[in-house]
């Protein structure tokens, strides 16, 4: 298993030094929120300093994990996407141990419909982005794919006030900003409406009329606000398609940070 040792070695000496594996503690462990699996999350244990050991792994589908921790003692158990950090105790005298470290935090569910005629979406991806700029990376804390019936559950999420984003395909993408979340309180079902995409083909030239092949572009609304959508280059003619785009050019949803350009 991975290991980590910290040395200092001055400019010109040399340093000799063993590591010893022996007292290595292997942890089984299954990662959940309100006895439900937390499946695809990156977890790494940290020590009561805040220093992180060597070791990391993936939750599988059904939330299991396994880290080995350099001995026992305190440690925390980071979760990199929900940015949580939850206590993990290794006894004295033990060279594995199974557990189960449980997110305490809020669920929130709900359908997605085609606006059109109500029907489910299968297969939307729903995911579920902090709203404030301190907590804004765009990493999303929460990811729930939609079932047969259209239905999501986005899992693990602390207090606090998130944008929940919707993509499916040949439909627009829509954000709907400012969703609440309180630990322990019940949360209302949200419903959330996809309009049709409508796309469209732009070809960027420079000044002398040369096609643009490789840039990096974006589109925002008139109004200054994001436009919520997809970009890619097609060819070599500087030909721009833009797909996922709302009638109303705003896709469904404004970003609430007008200011950010």
């Amino acid at each position: 298993p991975p290991f980590e040792e910290r040395v200092s070695v001055g400019s010109g000496q040399t340093a000799s030094f063993d590591i010893e594996l022996s007292g290595l503690v292997l942890v089984r462990g299954r990662l959940t929120s309100g006895g439900e699996p937390l499946g695809g999350y990156r977890v790494y244990p940290e020590s009561a300093y805040g220093d992180w050991t060597a070791d990391r792994d993936f939750t599988k589908a059904g939330g299991q994990f396994e880290l080995y921790m350099p001995g026992p003692g305190d440690y925390r158990l980071f979760v990199q996407a929900l940015d949580v950090r939850l206590p993990l105790t290794v006894p004295d005298g033990v060279d594995s141990l199974d557990c189960v470290v449980d997110v305490p935090a809020a669920i929130v569910s709900g359908l997605v419909l085609d606006s059109r005629d109500q029907s489910p979406l299968t297969g939307a991806e729903v995911m579920a982005v902090p709203s404030s700029r301190e907590g804004r990376d765009g990493t999303a804390r929460s990811k729930s794919g939609t079932d047969g019936d259209g239905r999501f559950k986005l899992r693990g999420l602390s207090a606090g006030e998130y944008d929940l984003w919707v993509r499916a395909d040949a439909h627009a993408i829509l954000c709907k900003p400012g969703v609440r979340v309180e630990e322990g309180a019940p949360q209302e079902e949200i419903q959330l409406l996809l309009a049709p995409e409508i796309k469209r083909s732009v070809r960027l030239v420079a000044r002398d009329g040369e096609p643009l092949r490789i840039v990096w572009a974006y589109v925002e609304a008139s109004r200054g606000t994001w436009l919520i959508g997809r970009a890619s280059f097609k060819g070599s003619e500087g030909t721009l398609e833009l797909e996922g785009l709302g009638r109303d050019g705003l896709a469904g949803g404004e970003r609430p940070d007008r200011d950010r350009r």
